[in-house]
C-alpha cells in the first residue's frame, strides 16, 4: 500500500527551472520564424533582381552577336525588351520569350536611375515613341556590347530602402548588390 510521501513525489509537476527552459526555447523558435517570414519580400526582390540581370546579359549578348540594338523599357509593375528593325527604322517588340513582358511580383517594384551613354540621346528619344503608356525607355544595348550606365534599385513596397541594386556599367558588367 502506497504512503502518502510516495504519492506526492509521483504527482509532482515541472520545476520553474524546467518552465522557464521551455519558454526560451519557444521565444527562440518563434523568434526565427517571424525573420524567416519577414525575409520573404528582401529575397523576392534579390531573386527578380538576378533574373533582370540574366535577362540583360542574354538580350546584351543578342545585341552583340545580331549587329542590333535593344533597349529596356520599364514599365509599372512590369519591364520589357524591344529591338531596333534597321530596314524599318523602328523599335519592335524582341522576339525571343526570355526578352518579352515580365510582370513584377505584387509589391515588388524597380527604379532605374541612368547616366547618359555617348550617342544615345537620339535612339532613345526614337524609342520613347515605341512605349506604351507608362512605360519609359531606361538603358540601351548597343551591338558594340556598351550599355546605358544604370542603377536598378529593387524595393520591397511602396517605400523604404532598396532591397536589392543591379549596376550596369557603359562596357557592359553587370553588378549584383
Amino acid at each position: 500500500m502506497p504512503t502518502s510521501s510516495t504519492r506526492i513525489s509521483e504527482l509532482r509537476g515541472f520545476t520553474l527551472l524546467e518552465l522557464l527552459v521551455a519558454l526560451a526555447l519557444l521565444g527562440l523558435l518563434s523568434g526565427m520564424a517571424v525573420l524567416a517570414v519577414g525575409g520573404i519580400e528582401e529575397r523576392r526582390a534579390r531573386e527578380e533582381a538576378a533574373a533582370l540581370r540574366d535577362r540583360i546579359a542574354f538580350a546584351s549578348e543578342e545585341a552583340m552577336l545580331q549587329g542590333e540594338e535593344y533597349l529596356l523599357a520599364v514599365g509599372s509593375g512590369s519591364y520589357r525588351f524591344l529591338r531596333f528593325d534597321a530596314g524599318e527604322r523602328q523599335w519592335r517588340e524582341a522576339s525571343h520569350p526570355l526578352l518579352g513582358e515580365r510582370r513584377l511580383p505584387h509589391g515588388l517594384r524597380i527604379e532605374i536611375e541612368t547616366e547618359a551613354l555617348a550617342g544615345s540621346a537620339e535612339a532613345l528619344t526614337d524609342a520613347t515613341a515605341a512605349t506604351t503608356d507608362g512605360e519609359s525607355v531606361e538603358v540601351l544595348l548597343l551591338s558594340s556590347g556598351e550599355i546605358t550606365p544604370f542603377s536598378a534599385l529593387f524595393h520591397a513596397g511602396e517605400s523604404g530602402p532598396a532591397a536589392a541594386t543591379l549596376r550596369g556599367e557603359g562596357g557592359g558588367g553587370l553588378e549584383l548588390e
